[in-house]
């Protein structure tokens, strides 16, 4: 973690996703498909949402990058997965390659592009500040899942296993 701490601005930034990423790895992997599909009250987004928008925003965020972002949505409301998206290895190789198609895309970006603007669904937004925010992006819905594994009787400090 030093080393990211060191590291210039780009290199800060991918170590922050991955470490995030890593982290939202071992939360699902210590969750059940059940788990992940139950919406608590009934209304709550379940697991499977989450993954599903973490890996959208992902995906978006690269075809910004990559100068193919097309129609960029207006915010409609809390994202729901589909219902063929409730499989918990899918969702994960699914989430794992959008966070690879991210760092992917960021990474033919040079120092001096930080500041340039893309298209996101909250208005442009400098490179920069749009890659920092996937770092937290992926930390929030990890509070997310570990709050629906307490839900769940799961008390467990899951990040510190394998």
């Amino acid at each position: 973690m030093s080393e990211a701490i060191l590291a210039g601005p780009k290199e800060g930034i991918v170590a922050r996703i991955q470490m995030g990423s890593g982290l939202l790895q071992k939360d699902l992997a210590a969750m059940s498909d059940q788990m992940l599909a139950n919406c608590p009250g009934g209304e709550a987004r379940c697991g499977f949402d989450l993954v599903y928008e973490m890996a959208m925003v992902n995906r978006l965020v690269a075809g910004a990058l990559r100068g193919d972002a097309g129609d960029i949505p207006e915010p409609q409301g809390w994202v729901r997965s589909p219902q063929d998206y409730r499989d918990k290895a899918a969702a994960m190789k699914d989430l794992s390659d959008s966070v690879e198609e991210l760092l992917s895309a960021f990474a033919t970006v040079s120092e001096q592009d930080l500041a340039k603007e893309i298209p996101t669904p909250l208005g442009n937004m400098p490179i920069g500040q749009v890659m920092s925010i996937m770092g937290s992006h992926l930390m929030y819905h990890s509070g997310q899942l570990n709050y629906i594994q307490t839900i769940h009787g799961d008390v467990a400090f899951h990040w510190g296993e394998g």
